[in-house]
């Protein structure tokens, strides 16, 4: 009898110890379920980002090269003015103009 006793005392403290541990594995798991959400959302509000700022990277390159293209045509018109008049370039500066040119 003491024997049946120890078998069952035994088996509920195994079933009990089992349990605390399956109760708090689940928590556990719980939390990293959690964890693991919380991250995927923090990636993808993260990839929004980045797709945002490639896209006003993408439009601001394309506002430079709309401007490099004013300024080159700009350019070829001043060449093409200096080339006609040839002697403008052996005139002085006007000193608004000597003064702008010094700055950059």
């Amino acid at each position: 009898m003491k024997t049946a006793i120890v078998v069952v005392v035994s088996y509920i403290l195994t079933v009990a110890v089992l349990g605390y541990g399956l109760i708090h594995m689940r928590k556990s798991n719980k939390a990293l379920t959690q964890t693991v959400a919380e991250q995927e959302a923090a990636i993808k509000s993260k990839d929004a980002a980045i797709r945002l700022y490639k896209e006003r990277a993408k439009s601001l390159q394309e506002q430079v090269n709309q401007i490099m293209k004013v300024q080159a045509e700009k350019n070829s018109q001043v060449e093409a003015a200096l080339t006609k008049h040839h002697e403008w370039s052996s005139e002085k500066l006007p000193e608004d103009v000597a003064k702008t040119i010094n700055k950059k």
